[in-house]
């Protein structure tokens, strides 16, 4: 999110670079390598299948342009760039191309097949609590029944990592937060693929202790040389996605906390999880860069006074 001003901008000026370049330039390279290549690419690719009745040739260049930018294939854009204005794309609508793809880029560049991105959080100190009485369901008429007085049987810390695009949940319960419990759950997800043989996994998480600062990444880094640690900003932990899910628990399953024992709270809180993740589906994330800055906007006309 924090990269669509840059992934835009790099967009303006690849359109204004490629309508003053020659159109043919990477044709030419490519020719001169595998003239046979070339040829097909022209005749058979670009001459016969983009004419083809299936699609119309404006919305096969803006699938080709999409194609491109998540693969991050840079040399071919700046042709195929002209090619989609030719063809009656208009340079906002190649703009929206990027903005829908904002999840799937890194520091101006397009994420690769072989990318992906958690994001990490602890829900701390949850406590099992078994009431006095038995809660009473719903009924006709009335709510739910939950008796108010109840005994503290402890707490679990629920450590839990959200898989972005593919929307997987990796999730554990431990006695405490900390370096070594948060590191385990790295290590649950690290050791399986795809994440274990990717080129970059990106773990996004607040600056709590267990993951804060450089010493954090740096730690990680020693023990997994393709994670990629990005912070939210201080007191942004909104941003997390990860805080989605944790608001569908508490919601779901925490509210009344009405649990027989310690590992009856640990064992319905995996059950959840297990059964979210049957039909979990990637969050529809609408809160772009621009929002950002019209919400910025918005905070820094209003004054503030101390309160007395």
């Amino acid at each position: 999110m924090k990269f669509i001003a840059a992934t835009l901008a790099t967009l303006s000026m690849l359109v204004s670079a490629s309508a003053q370049a020659d159109p043919t330039k990477t044709r030419e390279d490519v020719r001169m390598v595998a003239p046979a290549l070339e040829k097909y690419a022209q005749s058979t690719l670009l001459g016969d299948v983009w004419k083809r009745p299936g699609l119309s040739v404006r919305d096969r260049s803006v699938v080709t342009l999409a194609a491109l930018i998540a693969r991050n294939q840079t040399v071919e854009m700046a042709y195929y760039l002209n090619v989609a204005l030719d063809n009656g794309v208009k340079p906002a609508e190649i703009s929206e191309i990027i903005t829908h793809l904002y999840q799937r880029r890194w520091k101006g560049a397009a994420l690769g097949p072989r990318d992906y991105v958690l994001c990490t959080d602890e829900k701390t100190s949850i406590q099992a609590r078994r009431r006095k009485h038995a809660s009473l369901p719903p009924a006709p008429g009335r709510p739910v029944y939950v008796e108010h007085e109840y005994a503290r049987l402890g707490a679990w810390a629920y450590l839990a990592a959200w898989d972005v695009h593919r929307a997987k949940l990796f999730g554990r319960c431990e006695r405490k937060t900390g370096i070594v419990p948060f590191e385990r759950l790295v290590a649950q997800v690290m050791r399986q693929q795809p994440y274990r043989s990717a080129r970059r996994v990106f773990w996004i998480a607040d600056n709590g202790s267990s993951h804060r600062g450089n010493s954090a990444s740096n730690r990680l880094r020693a023990k997994w040389p393709n994670i990629v640690l990005v912070h939210t900003p201080v007191h942004a932990s909104w941003l997390n996605q990860i805080e989605v899910y944790f608001s569908i628990v508490q919601r779901k399953l925490l509210t009344r906390n009405d649990f027989s024992t310690l590992a009856d709270l640990k064992h319905q809180l995996m059950n959840f999880q297990t059964r979210y993740q049957q039909s979990a589906k990637p969050f529809e994330w609408t809160f772009t860069r621009r929002d950002l800055d019209i919400l910025l906007a918005k905070l820094n006309k209003k004054p503030y006074r101390l309160a007395a």
